[in-house]
Protein backbone atom coordinates (compact mmCIF):
# COMPACT_ATOMS: atom_id res chain seq x y z
CA UNK A 1 0.00 0.00 0.00
CA UNK A 2 1.13 3.43 -0.80
CA UNK A 3 0.64 6.48 1.86
CA UNK A 4 -0.49 9.37 0.05
CA UNK A 5 0.68 13.02 1.43
CA UNK A 6 2.68 11.34 4.16
CA UNK A 7 6.05 13.04 5.33
CA UNK A 8 7.63 9.78 4.53
CA UNK A 9 6.91 9.48 1.09
CA UNK A 10 7.40 13.02 0.18
CA UNK A 11 10.77 13.12 1.87
CA UNK A 12 12.38 9.78 0.10
CA UNK A 13 10.68 10.90 -3.48
CA UNK A 14 11.58 14.39 -3.45
CA UNK A 15 14.75 14.18 -5.91
CA UNK A 16 12.64 11.84 -8.14
CA UNK A 17 8.84 13.74 -7.88
CA UNK A 18 7.73 17.58 -7.19
CA UNK A 19 5.71 17.24 -4.00
CA UNK A 20 1.99 17.26 -6.36
CA UNK A 21 0.03 17.05 -3.56
CA UNK A 22 -2.50 20.03 -4.53
CA UNK A 23 -4.27 21.59 -7.64
CA UNK A 24 -2.54 25.05 -7.46
CA UNK A 25 -4.53 26.34 -10.12
CA UNK A 26 -7.65 24.75 -9.28
CA UNK A 27 -10.40 27.48 -8.66
CA UNK A 28 -8.79 30.91 -9.60
CA UNK A 29 -7.82 32.18 -13.20
CA UNK A 30 -4.26 32.63 -11.81
CA UNK A 31 -1.98 29.98 -13.99
CA UNK A 32 0.68 30.92 -16.20
CA UNK A 33 3.95 31.61 -16.49
CA UNK A 34 6.19 34.24 -13.84
CA UNK A 35 5.98 38.06 -14.76
CA UNK A 36 7.67 40.82 -13.09
CA UNK A 37 5.69 44.41 -12.84
CA UNK A 38 8.58 46.77 -10.96
CA UNK A 39 10.39 44.18 -9.62
CA UNK A 40 7.41 42.13 -8.02
CA UNK A 41 6.71 38.84 -9.32
CA UNK A 42 3.18 37.67 -10.23
CA UNK A 43 1.74 35.16 -11.75
CA UNK A 44 0.48 36.21 -15.19
CA UNK A 45 -3.08 35.38 -15.36
CA UNK A 46 -3.66 33.48 -18.73
CA UNK A 47 -7.21 32.61 -17.41
CA UNK A 48 -8.03 36.37 -17.48
CA UNK A 49 -8.01 36.82 -20.73
CA UNK A 50 -10.94 35.94 -23.01
CA UNK A 51 -8.72 36.25 -26.44
CA UNK A 52 -5.00 35.56 -26.41
CA UNK A 53 -3.41 35.45 -29.97
CA UNK A 54 0.42 35.62 -30.72
CA UNK A 55 -0.26 36.71 -33.73
CA UNK A 56 -3.35 38.03 -35.34
CA UNK A 57 -7.17 39.51 -34.53
CA UNK A 58 -8.70 39.92 -38.05
CA UNK A 59 -12.04 40.28 -39.79
CA UNK A 60 -14.23 40.77 -36.60
CA UNK A 61 -17.05 43.23 -36.08
CA UNK A 62 -18.09 41.19 -32.97
CA UNK A 63 -17.60 41.31 -29.68
CA UNK A 64 -15.30 40.08 -27.01
CA UNK A 65 -16.72 40.13 -23.50
CA UNK A 66 -13.05 40.00 -21.76
CA UNK A 67 -9.46 40.90 -22.33
CA UNK A 68 -7.94 40.46 -25.22
CA UNK A 69 -4.05 40.53 -26.42
CA UNK A 70 -3.08 40.23 -30.43
CA UNK A 71 0.95 39.62 -30.31
CA UNK A 72 1.58 41.09 -34.20
CA UNK A 73 -1.38 43.09 -35.66
CA UNK A 74 -5.02 43.63 -34.88
CA UNK A 75 -7.47 44.50 -37.44
CA UNK A 76 -10.95 44.51 -35.72
CA UNK A 77 -14.09 46.88 -35.08
CA UNK A 78 -15.18 44.81 -32.62
CA UNK A 79 -16.15 45.36 -29.11
CA UNK A 80 -13.45 44.27 -26.03
CA UNK A 81 -14.05 43.81 -22.21
CA UNK A 82 -18.27 44.62 -21.84
CA UNK A 83 -18.79 41.32 -19.14
CA UNK A 84 -15.48 42.67 -16.77
CA UNK A 85 -14.99 43.64 -13.29
CA UNK A 86 -19.16 42.10 -12.97
CA UNK A 87 -17.49 38.98 -10.61
CA UNK A 88 -16.63 42.32 -8.09
CA UNK A 89 -20.31 43.55 -8.02
CA UNK A 90 -19.75 46.87 -9.86
CA UNK A 91 -18.01 47.78 -12.77
CA UNK A 92 -15.61 50.72 -12.18
CA UNK A 93 -17.27 54.05 -13.12
CA UNK A 94 -14.40 55.63 -14.01
CA UNK A 95 -10.58 54.30 -15.71
CA UNK A 96 -9.07 55.80 -12.45
CA UNK A 97 -10.79 53.24 -10.37
CA UNK A 98 -9.22 50.14 -12.48
CA UNK A 99 -5.95 50.17 -10.33
CA UNK A 100 -7.53 50.38 -6.89
CA UNK A 101 -9.87 47.35 -7.89
CA UNK A 102 -7.13 45.18 -9.37
CA UNK A 103 -5.03 46.10 -5.99
CA UNK A 104 -8.31 45.26 -3.68
CA UNK A 105 -7.83 41.46 -5.06
CA UNK A 106 -4.32 40.96 -5.52
CA UNK A 107 -4.34 40.88 -9.59
CA UNK A 108 -2.30 41.43 -11.67
CA UNK A 109 -1.25 45.33 -12.27
CA UNK A 110 -1.19 44.55 -16.09
CA UNK A 111 -4.86 43.52 -15.66
CA UNK A 112 -5.58 47.33 -16.23
CA UNK A 113 -5.13 46.91 -19.94
CA UNK A 114 -8.81 45.78 -21.92
CA UNK A 115 -6.59 45.04 -24.71
CA UNK A 116 -2.57 44.66 -25.27
CA UNK A 117 -1.20 44.79 -28.85
CA UNK A 118 2.38 43.60 -29.23
CA UNK A 119 2.22 45.19 -32.72
CA UNK A 120 0.32 47.06 -35.04
CA UNK A 121 -3.04 48.49 -34.87
CA UNK A 122 -4.99 48.42 -38.49
CA UNK A 123 -8.50 48.49 -37.54
CA UNK A 124 -9.53 50.54 -34.50
CA UNK A 125 -12.26 48.41 -32.10
CA UNK A 126 -15.94 50.00 -31.85
CA UNK A 127 -15.80 50.03 -28.15
CA UNK A 128 -12.84 49.53 -25.48
CA UNK A 129 -14.58 48.54 -22.14
CA UNK A 130 -13.61 48.96 -18.31
CA UNK A 131 -9.62 49.66 -19.14
CA UNK A 132 -7.08 50.76 -21.28
CA UNK A 133 -5.14 49.81 -24.23
CA UNK A 134 -1.51 49.36 -25.00
CA UNK A 135 -0.62 48.99 -28.70
CA UNK A 136 3.15 49.22 -30.46
CA UNK A 137 2.32 51.04 -33.47
CA UNK A 138 -0.34 52.25 -35.53
CA UNK A 139 -0.91 54.85 -38.32
CA UNK A 140 -4.71 55.41 -37.12
CA UNK A 141 -5.94 58.15 -35.10
CA UNK A 142 -8.63 57.69 -32.20
CA UNK A 143 -9.80 59.08 -29.81
CA UNK A 144 -11.79 58.98 -25.90
CA UNK A 145 -14.94 58.31 -27.22
CA UNK A 146 -14.21 54.70 -27.82
CA UNK A 147 -13.47 53.99 -24.24
CA UNK A 148 -16.38 53.08 -21.71
CA UNK A 149 -17.34 54.46 -19.57
CA UNK A 150 -16.94 57.44 -20.35
CA UNK A 151 -16.96 59.48 -17.61
CA UNK A 152 -13.02 59.43 -16.65
CA UNK A 153 -12.45 57.03 -19.53
CA UNK A 154 -9.15 55.23 -20.17
CA UNK A 155 -7.07 55.99 -23.01
CA UNK A 156 -4.81 53.84 -25.64
CA UNK A 157 -1.32 54.11 -24.82
CA UNK A 158 1.77 53.69 -27.74
CA UNK A 159 4.51 51.93 -25.89
CA UNK A 160 7.76 50.10 -26.82
CA UNK A 161 7.24 46.49 -27.00
CA UNK A 162 9.05 46.42 -23.69
CA UNK A 163 6.83 48.45 -22.10
CA UNK A 164 4.08 45.62 -23.11
CA UNK A 165 2.36 44.33 -19.62
CA UNK A 166 3.86 40.55 -20.71
CA UNK A 167 5.96 39.09 -22.41
CA UNK A 168 3.95 37.21 -25.44
CA UNK A 169 6.43 34.60 -26.41
CA UNK A 170 7.43 33.49 -23.24
CA UNK A 171 2.88 33.33 -22.87
CA UNK A 172 2.90 31.59 -26.07
CA UNK A 173 5.62 29.11 -24.85
CA UNK A 174 3.59 28.49 -21.79
CA UNK A 175 0.09 27.38 -23.67
CA UNK A 176 2.03 25.16 -26.18
CA UNK A 177 3.95 23.56 -23.39
CA UNK A 178 0.18 23.02 -21.40
CA UNK A 179 -1.11 21.81 -24.99
CA UNK A 180 1.25 19.28 -25.24
CA UNK A 181 1.11 18.31 -21.53
CA UNK A 182 -2.43 17.69 -21.58
CA UNK A 183 -2.30 15.78 -24.82
CA UNK A 184 -0.07 13.36 -23.32
CA UNK A 185 -2.50 12.50 -20.42
CA UNK A 186 -4.51 8.96 -20.62
CA UNK A 187 -8.08 8.92 -20.98
CA UNK A 188 -10.73 8.09 -18.29
CA UNK A 189 -13.57 8.86 -20.57
CA UNK A 190 -15.04 8.24 -24.44
CA UNK A 191 -16.27 9.92 -27.31
CA UNK A 192 -17.86 8.09 -29.90
CA UNK A 193 -20.57 8.32 -32.46
CA UNK A 194 -23.69 7.17 -31.29
CA UNK A 195 -27.01 5.12 -33.02
CA UNK A 196 -26.69 7.71 -35.95
CA UNK A 197 -24.23 9.19 -37.63
CA UNK A 198 -25.04 12.46 -36.37
CA UNK A 199 -25.02 11.96 -33.00
CA UNK A 200 -21.76 12.03 -30.86
CA UNK A 201 -21.82 10.39 -27.32
CA UNK A 202 -19.85 11.77 -24.33
CA UNK A 203 -19.40 8.88 -21.85
CA UNK A 204 -17.11 9.83 -18.40
CA UNK A 205 -15.56 7.86 -15.70
CA UNK A 206 -17.85 9.94 -13.32
CA UNK A 207 -16.65 11.53 -10.07
CA UNK A 208 -12.69 12.72 -10.76
CA UNK A 209 -11.61 15.56 -10.39
CA UNK A 210 -9.91 15.91 -13.76
CA UNK A 211 -11.75 13.79 -16.86
CA UNK A 212 -9.81 13.19 -19.76
CA UNK A 213 -11.50 12.67 -23.42
CA UNK A 214 -9.66 11.76 -26.60
CA UNK A 215 -11.63 12.94 -29.55
CA UNK A 216 -11.47 11.88 -32.90
CA UNK A 217 -11.72 14.96 -35.37
CA UNK A 218 -13.38 13.06 -37.93
CA UNK A 219 -16.41 11.63 -35.46
CA UNK A 220 -16.81 15.55 -33.95
CA UNK A 221 -16.83 16.75 -37.69
CA UNK A 222 -20.03 14.49 -38.03
CA UNK A 223 -21.91 15.30 -34.87
CA UNK A 224 -24.85 17.57 -34.59
CA UNK A 225 -26.43 16.12 -31.87
CA UNK A 226 -24.43 15.76 -28.55
CA UNK A 227 -25.64 12.72 -25.60
CA UNK A 228 -23.82 13.25 -22.21
CA UNK A 229 -25.74 11.70 -19.94
CA UNK A 230 -22.53 11.83 -17.25
CA UNK A 231 -22.29 14.27 -14.14
CA UNK A 232 -19.54 16.51 -14.52
CA UNK A 233 -17.90 17.32 -11.30
CA UNK A 234 -14.50 18.82 -12.03
CA UNK A 235 -12.65 19.65 -15.00
CA UNK A 236 -12.95 18.21 -18.25
CA UNK A 237 -9.95 17.93 -20.82
CA UNK A 238 -11.08 17.07 -24.56
CA UNK A 239 -7.68 16.26 -26.55
CA UNK A 240 -9.18 16.95 -30.63
CA UNK A 241 -6.59 15.16 -32.91
CA UNK A 242 -5.92 16.30 -36.53
CA UNK A 243 -4.41 18.82 -38.47
CA UNK A 244 -7.75 20.35 -39.89
CA UNK A 245 -10.31 19.73 -37.15
CA UNK A 246 -13.95 21.24 -37.96
CA UNK A 247 -17.31 21.72 -36.15
CA UNK A 248 -20.53 22.81 -37.97
CA UNK A 249 -23.84 23.12 -36.88
CA UNK A 250 -23.81 22.23 -33.74
CA UNK A 251 -24.84 23.46 -30.00
CA UNK A 252 -22.43 21.76 -27.10
CA UNK A 253 -25.90 23.29 -24.24
CA UNK A 254 -25.42 20.14 -22.38
CA UNK A 255 -21.36 21.60 -21.32
CA UNK A 256 -22.76 25.17 -20.85
CA UNK A 257 -23.04 25.21 -17.01
CA UNK A 258 -19.27 24.03 -16.93
CA UNK A 259 -17.77 26.07 -19.63
CA UNK A 260 -15.44 27.63 -16.89
CA UNK A 261 -13.57 24.23 -16.33
CA UNK A 262 -13.50 22.44 -20.07
CA UNK A 263 -10.70 22.86 -21.77
CA UNK A 264 -11.21 21.78 -25.79
CA UNK A 265 -7.19 21.09 -26.70
CA UNK A 266 -6.50 20.86 -30.82
CA UNK A 267 -2.92 20.13 -29.75
CA UNK A 268 -2.13 19.28 -33.41
CA UNK A 269 -4.10 21.60 -35.34
CA UNK A 270 -2.97 24.32 -38.04
CA UNK A 271 -6.60 25.42 -38.79
CA UNK A 272 -9.90 25.05 -36.29
CA UNK A 273 -12.81 25.88 -38.15
CA UNK A 274 -15.57 27.00 -36.39
CA UNK A 275 -18.94 27.48 -37.99
CA UNK A 276 -22.95 27.62 -36.48
CA UNK A 277 -21.78 26.98 -33.19
CA UNK A 278 -22.46 27.25 -29.72
CA UNK A 279 -18.96 26.08 -28.13
CA UNK A 280 -18.64 26.00 -24.18
CA UNK A 281 -15.19 25.94 -23.12
CA UNK A 282 -11.54 27.42 -23.56
CA UNK A 283 -10.22 26.71 -27.04
CA UNK A 284 -6.63 25.78 -26.77
CA UNK A 285 -5.31 25.64 -30.12
CA UNK A 286 -1.67 27.35 -29.71
CA UNK A 287 -0.19 26.37 -33.27
CA UNK A 288 -3.24 27.17 -35.53
CA UNK A 289 -5.47 29.74 -36.85
CA UNK A 290 -8.60 29.58 -35.59
CA UNK A 291 -11.65 30.30 -38.07
CA UNK A 292 -14.84 31.18 -36.36
CA UNK A 293 -17.10 31.88 -39.32
CA UNK A 294 -20.01 32.01 -36.96
CA UNK A 295 -21.44 31.53 -33.52
CA UNK A 296 -20.10 31.67 -30.23
CA UNK A 297 -17.39 30.39 -28.45
CA UNK A 298 -18.58 30.75 -24.44
CA UNK A 299 -15.01 30.47 -22.69
CA UNK A 300 -11.31 31.42 -23.68
CA UNK A 301 -9.19 31.34 -26.73
CA UNK A 302 -5.48 30.56 -26.89
CA UNK A 303 -4.50 30.61 -30.24
CA UNK A 304 -1.60 31.71 -32.94
CA UNK A 305 -4.43 33.49 -34.77
CA UNK A 306 -7.96 34.10 -34.46
CA UNK A 307 -10.55 35.41 -37.55
CA UNK A 308 -13.60 35.52 -38.23
CA UNK A 309 -16.85 37.20 -36.61
CA UNK A 310 -17.56 34.71 -34.18
CA UNK A 311 -18.64 35.98 -30.69
CA UNK A 312 -16.30 35.46 -28.02
CA UNK A 313 -18.44 34.95 -24.71
CA UNK A 314 -16.85 34.95 -21.36
CA UNK A 315 -16.40 32.56 -18.64
CA UNK A 316 -12.86 32.62 -17.15
CA UNK A 317 -11.20 29.14 -17.34
CA UNK A 318 -10.44 28.55 -13.31
CA UNK A 319 -10.42 24.72 -14.10
CA UNK A 320 -7.18 22.64 -12.69
CA UNK A 321 -4.27 22.13 -14.86
CA UNK A 322 -3.48 18.44 -14.53
CA UNK A 323 -0.28 16.60 -14.54
CA UNK A 324 0.75 12.75 -13.90
CA UNK A 325 0.51 10.96 -10.48
CA UNK A 326 3.95 10.92 -8.12
CA UNK A 327 5.39 7.51 -9.79
CA UNK A 328 5.01 3.96 -7.81
CA UNK A 329 8.57 3.36 -8.25
CA UNK A 330 11.46 5.95 -8.26
CA UNK A 331 15.02 6.36 -7.96
CA UNK A 332 16.07 8.38 -4.68
CA UNK A 333 19.92 9.45 -3.56
CA UNK A 334 21.19 11.61 -1.12
CA UNK A 335 19.62 12.12 2.22
CA UNK A 336 16.35 13.13 2.60
CA UNK A 337 13.90 13.55 6.39
CA UNK A 338 10.90 14.40 7.72
CA UNK A 339 9.18 14.86 11.44
CA UNK A 340 5.94 14.09 11.46
CA UNK A 341 3.29 15.79 13.65
CA UNK A 342 3.44 15.58 17.10
CA UNK A 343 0.60 12.60 17.85
CA UNK A 344 2.67 9.41 16.88
CA UNK A 345 5.15 11.05 14.39
CA UNK A 346 8.68 9.80 13.23
CA UNK A 347 11.86 11.13 12.49
CA UNK A 348 13.78 9.34 9.62
CA UNK A 349 16.74 9.80 7.15
CA UNK A 350 17.65 8.02 4.30
CA UNK A 351 21.41 8.54 3.67
CA UNK A 352 22.08 6.04 0.00
CA UNK A 353 20.61 5.40 -3.17
CA UNK A 354 17.68 3.12 -3.36
CA UNK A 355 14.88 2.30 -6.13
CA UNK A 356 11.71 2.68 -3.82
CA UNK A 357 8.82 0.26 -5.40
CA UNK A 358 6.84 0.26 -1.97
CA UNK A 359 6.52 1.38 1.10
CA UNK A 360 4.51 0.83 3.78
CA UNK A 361 3.22 1.67 7.64
CA UNK A 362 1.59 -1.27 9.93
CA UNK A 363 1.19 -1.37 13.67
CA UNK A 364 1.50 0.72 16.55
CA UNK A 365 5.07 -0.27 17.30
CA UNK A 366 6.49 -1.20 13.88
CA UNK A 367 8.77 1.34 11.97
CA UNK A 368 7.83 2.16 8.16
CA UNK A 369 9.02 -0.49 6.22
CA UNK A 370 11.22 0.09 2.41
CA UNK A 371 10.97 -2.71 -0.63
CA UNK A 372 14.11 -2.01 -3.12
CA UNK A 373 15.76 -3.17 -5.75
CA UNK A 374 19.14 -1.70 -4.95
CA UNK A 375 20.77 -1.28 -1.31
CA UNK A 376 18.08 0.26 1.21
CA UNK A 377 18.82 3.52 2.12
CA UNK A 378 19.88 3.60 6.54
CA UNK A 379 17.20 5.48 8.90
CA UNK A 380 15.93 5.45 12.29
CA UNK A 381 12.51 6.13 13.55
CA UNK A 382 12.44 8.29 17.05
CA UNK A 383 8.21 7.67 17.65
CA UNK A 384 6.00 4.77 16.59
CA UNK A 385 4.11 5.39 13.20
CA UNK A 386 0.47 5.82 12.66
CA UNK A 387 -1.05 3.13 10.87
CA UNK A 388 -2.17 4.98 7.64
CA UNK A 389 -3.27 3.49 4.00
CA UNK A 390 -4.25 4.84 1.06
CA UNK A 391 -4.43 4.61 -2.48
CA UNK A 392 -2.54 6.93 -5.15
CA UNK A 393 -5.05 8.92 -7.73
CA UNK A 394 -4.86 8.98 -11.26
CA UNK A 395 -4.10 12.16 -11.20
CA UNK A 396 -2.34 15.30 -9.66
CA UNK A 397 -2.78 18.96 -10.60
CA UNK A 398 0.22 21.43 -10.39
CA UNK A 399 1.77 24.43 -11.99
CA UNK A 400 2.93 24.24 -15.40
CA UNK A 401 5.25 27.21 -14.96
CA UNK A 402 8.63 26.64 -17.12
CA UNK A 403 9.06 29.86 -18.45
CA UNK A 404 11.78 32.29 -17.86
CA UNK A 405 10.87 35.60 -15.57
CA UNK A 406 10.38 38.81 -17.58
CA UNK A 407 11.11 42.25 -16.56
CA UNK A 408 8.69 44.74 -17.15
CA UNK A 409 10.36 48.19 -17.65
CA UNK A 410 8.13 50.86 -16.40
CA UNK A 411 8.74 53.59 -18.51
CA UNK A 412 6.00 57.13 -20.08
CA UNK A 413 3.40 56.15 -22.04
CA UNK A 414 2.06 58.33 -24.63
CA UNK A 415 -1.35 58.96 -25.63
CA UNK A 416 -2.62 59.24 -29.22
Amino acid sequence: MFIQKSAFVAALLASASAAATTCSSSGTTLWGPTTNWDGVKFTLPLGEYNLFASRDYVNSKSVVEGRAAAGRFLDVGAGFGSALYTEFGAQPAQCSQIGSILEAHKLYPGLRYTLTVGGEVRGFPSTINNGAMAYVSSELSSNDTVFRPADGPCHAEKVSPDHLPFDFDGASQYLGNLSTSLAALPATGNWAAGASSKECVLTLNGGLDTEVVSVNAKVLANCNTLTFGSTLSGTLILNVNSKDPRVMNIDFQQLSSSANRIIWNFYDASVVHLGLVSFYGTVLAPKAIVDGKSGLIKGNVYAKSVSGPIQILRASYDGCIPGPAPPTSSTVSGTASATATPSGGYTITASTSATVSSVSVSGASSAPTVSATSALPSYSVSTAAPSSTASAQPYKCVPINTQRPYMRKRGQTKNI
